[in-house]
């Protein structure tokens, strides 16, 4: 080992780490015939955001998608769609971006942190079944792709799950895509995400009363008259009170192209995985990684925050 006096003040790597292009000739096709159609904004459900909600409804197996400007905003109002409010808390993983939190104030209610799984970044099933009180909802997050055990959460409560998949787009839990568990699931399109708008988000889910409530909290009155069919929910067609949520149309082109490369860029990081996995072992790293059933397929990972890293946990350490 060289001495620490010797390198202090020097660039000690100076191989520059690959990056590979986050948008290609497709997203930049897509953007320069949005922009030669001249219609960038979108208040109804035109043919690009019905194009982004559609792709998602087909990755999710989910019957409905929404469309919105953040990951955040589809958190805010999935909860907001299952009746999150300041009678109970929603309880959350602490393993998670501080955007599960804050959706969780602005939905009205207060977060509940429950345990983790020892060897898992994700919400602990026992821990749930134990947690002492009195809760509206479940945040149960994706956490760096890993799907979270969702059976086993919901065989511990009757709640509705409200699923964080921001870290998660393609990921499968024992042969089903996440999205489609729980009673909502959220996508974030933000640029560092594996399929990225720029900024942007997603909520599936095939609860028409989560969605019909969900879409009321960020969307145009036209768009709500055309689709509320709740009785309850008909009068905001006229009032149009509500956050203003939608997705920009640049964003919806640029992330339904990404969509269609997911697949390509969920290879190539398991691939890279592998080998870090290899050489790690190799020195024998004291790590341990999260294993997945054979059913199950780790969600999707961005260029720009891919160190599978991110997922293994020390050894004997839990995910501290």
């Amino acid at each position: 080992m060289a001495d620490r006096s010797s390198t202090a003040g020097r660039q000690v790597v100076a191989i520059p780490f690959p990056r590979t292009a986050k948008y290609g000739t497709a997203e930049k096709e897509a953007v320069c015939a949005a922009l030669e159609d001249g219609h960038l904004s979108d208040i109804d459900r035109g043919p690009r955001i019905a194009a982004i909600e559609d792709a998602f409804t087909a990755l999710t197996g989910a019957q409905h998608a929404l469309s919105f400007n953040s990951g955040t905003a589809s958190l805010h109002a999935a909860l907001h769609g299952v009746g999150a409010g300041p009678h109970a808390g929603v309880v959350v993983s602490p393993m998670t971006w501080v955007s599960a939190i804050t959706a969780v104030l602005q939905a009205g209610s207060y977060p509940v942190f429950c345990d983790i799984e020892q060897t898992s970044p994700n919400l602990s099933a026992d821990s749930l079944a134990h947690l002492p009180g009195t809760y509206s909802a479940v945040l149960a997050t994706h956490a760096w792709g890993i799907p979270a055990r969702m059976d086993d959460l919901a065989d511990v409560t009757k709640l509705p799950i409200v699923e964080d998949c921001s870290h998660a787009h393609g990921a499968v839990y024992r042969g089903r895509p996440v999205g489609s568990w729980g009673a909502a699931g959220c996508f974030s399109l933000q640029e560092s995400k594996s399929v990225s708008g720029g900024e942007g988000g997603v909520m599936t889910t095939s609860d028409r009363q989560v969605y019909e409530r969900a879409l009321t909290l960020g969307h145009h009155p036209r768009r709500l008259d055309r689709e509320l069919t709740l009785a309850s929910l008909r009068p905001m067609a006229a009032s149009g009170a509500a956050y203003k949520f939608r997705m920009p149309v640049l964003s919806a082109v640029i992330a339904t192209e990404q969509l269609r490369g997911l697949p390509g860029r969920m290879k190539a990081a398991e691939a890279n995985f592998a080998t870090l996995c290899e050489v790690l072992a190799s020195f024998d790293a004291p790590i341990t990684v999260p294993t997945l059933d054979e059913t199950s397929v780790r969600g999707g990972t961005a260029p720009r925050s891919s160190s599978p890293s991110a997922s293994m946990t020390l050894s004997g350490c839990g995910t501290c």
